[in-house]
């Protein structure tokens, strides 16, 4: 910032001209720096979340990772296998009442 005034002779104004230029420099390298820290602040800010939510994704991993697959399949096909022969009794149940029906209604 370039201060012009009609004294412009006088090394007092000079002087005066140069600090303002010299001020306004150092407030703008200030700022820029104060935005860097901003910046790096906010970045460390956003790098302990990530690093919060990969550790939860790890822990979520592990837990999957822990499962045994096989096991759990078997026990369902066991539940399956069970619930085929209850349903197979009952249609045997009910194919032995629809003859004894067939027959007392032919008789």
């Amino acid at each position: 910032m370039i201060v012009k005034t009609s004294h412009a002779s006088s090394p007092i104004v000079r002087k005066s001209e140069i600090f303002i230029e010299i001020q306004g420099f150092t407030d703008t390298i200030g700022l820029e720096e104060w935005k860097a820290e901003i910046e790096i602040t906010s970045g460390k800010e956003k790098s302990k979340e990530m690093e919060v939510k990969i550790d939860e994704l790890k822990k979520q991993i592990q837990r999957l990772e822990r499962i045994d697959l096989e096991k759990h399949f078997d026990k369902l096909q066991k539940t399956l296998s069970k619930n085929s022969g209850a349903i197979n009794a009952i249609n045997l149940y009910l194919t032995s009442i629809t003859q004894m029906l067939t027959e007392k209604l032919s008789n």
